[in-house]
């Protein structure tokens, strides 16, 4: 059995970067099927970046919605980044309508 050392971890980890950055069309094709949360009741600037550049929406949970009025600036502006972007709402925490 082998025993993995730290400069081991270190050199896969270099590796998958590598690769990564070797590889867009992997990068757009995973960003095209991913739906993050993020934590404020405003698009934070890298969910905004990040549609623009094809992530797939974003998952919207309670605490995003203040507010009808908010909730509707908040979906304007994640759809000014991406037009045809998913918006999600999940109510696993309570209810969010």
């Amino acid at each position: 059995m082998r025993v993995h050392s730290a400069a081991d971890h270190e050199a896969a980890h270099h590796e998958a970067a590598h690769h990564e950055a070797a590889d867009p069309e992997l990068r757009r094709l995973a960003e095209a099927v991913l739906i993050p949360p993020f934590p404020s009741q405003q698009a934070p600037p890298w969910i905004l970046a990040a549609l623009a550049d094809g992530l797939a929406g974003v998952t919207l949970f309670g605490l995003n919605i203040e507010s009808p009025a908010q909730l509707a600036e908040l979906t304007a502006a994640l759809r000014a980044a991406a037009p045809g972007a998913v918006i999600a709402i999940d109510e696993e925490g309570g209810d969010v309508t």
